[in-house]
């Protein structure tokens, strides 16, 4: 029972990689490509009241086997956590509850800036539907990033800033001290948003301007809305009736502990 739930986790990562076009098809590596295998990792994922919550399958490049890029292709901000802490206050101060988004499969929206091919895992085919196999049986180019490879975050970074920033229904800007910051205003409405990575937090100064960010973000991505937010960073966060919060690390503490 616990393979057939693993293998079904594996068979929704292909899923979303292969309609996600992820790979560019009818391209034949030439003797000068690199190509490197992919492999399967496997995550339990638990809530923050120390339960499962689900099982996770990623597909991802053998980074280790990858021919390294330069540094400045690789650096991508990730949120501070002083930032972090003064956007709670923030969003205490307005009393707004704080919001969380996922982006799904993040690193594989980014659009690709160099050739590469992925060998996909072929002990998986047996369990593969006829349509997906033509993706198994030669190494296939990448039309879009993936997780493994060392440019992955900053080719999707790249993508999420400089959409938020240049698009006409609700411009963005970014904070100078902090680049995963990002601020919308117009008059006296307001969005906050900060990004570790592919999670995010978010309030705004009403309801309506909220929905209107969520409908604009999933117009370029593919996200998950998670509604108030309770674990970012392995921190809890706990909205109190006035509109405070209580901010802690007692997990993240005990599993130092042990």
């Amino acid at each position: 029972e616990i393979c057939a739930q693993w293998i079904k986790a594996v068979l929704k990562e292909f899923k979303f990689l292969i309609e996600n076009n992820t790979f560019r098809r009818g391209e034949t590596p030439k003797p000068d490509s690199e190509i490197i295998p992919a492999i399967i990792v496997y995550k339990a994922k638990i809530t923050s009241k120390a339960l499962l919550d689900k099982l996770k399958a990623r597909c991802v490049a053998r980074g280790d086997l990858q021919q390294k890029s330069a540094p400045e292709d690789t650096w991508a901000p990730c949120v501070f956590g002083r930032t972090f802490k003064l956007f709670i206050c923030m969003a205490v101060k307005f009393l707004r509850a704080v919001k969380q988004l996922d982006f799904i499969g993040a690193f594989c929206q980014g659009k690709m800036q160099k050739r590469l091919f992925l060998r996909m895992p072929t002990e998986y085919i047996r369990h593969l539907p006829e349509q997906y196999k033509e993706y198994f049986e030669k190494p296939m180019l990448l039309n879009k990033s993936i997780y493994g490879t060392d440019f992955a975050h900053k080719v999707f970074s790249d993508d999420l800033c400089e959409w938020l920033s240049s698009n006409e229904e609700m411009p963005f800007v970014n904070s100078e001290v902090d680049p995963s910051l990002h601020i919308h205003r117009n008059g006296e409405e307001f969005v906050y948003l900060i990004c570790y990575v592919d999670d995010c937090l978010y309030f705004g100064s009403s309801d309506e301007i909220e929905a209107k960010m969520e409908t604009m973000l999933k117009k370029r991505f593919k996200l998950e809305l998670q509604g108030h937010a309770h674990w970012f960073l392995g921190t809890r966060l706990y909205r109190e009736k006035d509109g405070s919060y209580v901010v802690d690390q007692e997990t993240y503490a005990k599993h130092v502990i042990n």
